[in-house]
């Protein structure tokens, strides 16, 4: 059995090389294309990961800092409702005073309460509030840096305002514990934080993935608000506190940093294949033309060649018809001449690719006169 010869294959059908040509090259144009799919799609995963951890960090230290500047003001007024050293609380009228004048300030605390040690039961509060604790003592939560400040669970209020209640241990100067200050205060307070577009939530929850609230629009919504469902997410530990901020970021999102790049590499891929098809196709146009010139060619030698060894005329107009319809794929060619006196045409040569047409060629009646028609219009 004779191996195949992929070499010999392309000599004898050129336009076979002529394709495997092209085709190369549009395979090396659409695996280029491939890659840098890959690459950009990789690129915008990365893009997105380093934004999340930047969103993370800029949600976790803010949080930080505003839990931080309410305890701030826990210990103010605590301060201010109790004389010092003696642990006593300070008159109601004073106490609302102070608070009013505080509250002018600081309009995201609702309230503030001074619980018994048992932490259920209120001693004062602040006017308009309920007699009854905002939460349970079994709700609040120590803090590892300091044991005497509590985080509560978030509590709806109403028409979507949520509270976030905070205290703190109040001690006399033996360290005896008098009680706790309980200050609740509106969860949208810290919605001064800034973030990048490209991260449309972020979710403020427990270790447990219990969730405390939601980051959404530019602030804070409660717990069950929906969001667009994540296709990534980098968890980010809020210094301090037992809580963690998960930043995500959805398939739209990732779709739109892709595209950004990608159309434009697609376009150019898609230009540069219809033109390497083009080129293909007018390449095989030239190449079959500059072939059918060369059959001629040869034709046109092999008739002159034999026309030194044939000496009969017939013999020579048989020639001529069979090179030009084997040599030169033509379906038929015919010879033929003048009568003296006569208006019609002698075949004096036929030949076809076909039995049938070859027959019809030599039957055929060819008229001198041009306006005998249809007959003067065959030569």
């Amino acid at each position: 059995m004779t191996p195949f010869n992929l070499t010999s294959a392309f000599a004898k059908r050129p336009e076979r090389a002529i394709h495997a040509f092209f085709g190369g090259i549009a395979l090396l144009i659409v695996g280029f294309f491939i890659s840098n799919t890959i690459n950009i799609r990789d690129a915008a995963h990365t893009v997105l990961h380093e934004k999340a951890i930047e969103t993370g960090h800029i949600v976790a230290d803010g949080v930080e800092q505003r839990i931080n500047a309410r305890f701030h003001d826990l210990k103010f007024l605590r301060d201010s409702f109790f004389q010092k050293g003696s642990g006593t609380l300070i008159s109601d009228a004073e106490a609302t005073a102070v608070f009013t004048a505080f509250r002018q300030a600081h309009p995201a605390i609702i309230a503030i309460n001074i619980q018994d040690p048992s932490g259920n039961h209120i001693v004062w509060s602040s006017p308009q509030q309920s007699s009854h604790a905002i939460a349970a003592d079994k709700a609040f939560h120590a803090l590892k840096d300091d044991p005497d400040q509590f985080l509560g669970t978030l509590s709806h209020v109403r028409d979507r305002l949520w509270v976030l209640p905070i205290r703190e241990r109040i001690r006399d100067n033996e360290g005896r514990v008098l009680g706790f200050i309980v200050l609740p205060f509106l969860l949208s307070n810290l919605s001064s934080i800034h973030t990048t577009p490209m991260i449309q939530g972020a979710v403020l929850s427990l270790p447990d993935r219990k969730t405390i609230s939601l980051w959404k629009g530019g602030h804070w919504v409660p717990p069950g608000t929906p969001l667009p469902r994540p296709v990534g997410e980098i968890t980010t530990s809020v210094p301090g506190l037992p809580w963690i901020v998960h930043t995500q970021w959805d398939a739209a999102t990732l779709a739109h940093l892709f595209w950004e790049k990608e159309w434009l590499y697609l376009l150019l891929t898609f230009f540069l294949l219809l033109i390497i098809a083009a080129t293909d196709i007018a390449t095989q146009i030239a190449y079959a033309r500059i072939r059918q010139l060369h059959e001629y060619q040869e034709a046109a030698l092999h008739i002159q060649q034999a026309l030194i060894n044939l000496r009969d005329p017939e013999e020579i107009y048989r020639l001529v018809v069979d090179t030009i319809v084997e040599r030169n794929k033509a379906i038929g060619a015919y010879v033929v001449l003048p009568e003296a006196n006569e208006e019609w045409m002698r075949i004096t040569a036929a030949r076809a690719d076909d039995p049938e047409l070859q027959k019809s060629l030599a039957q055929m009646r060819i008229s001198t006169d041009p306006t005998h028609l249809p007959y003067g219009n065959l030569i």
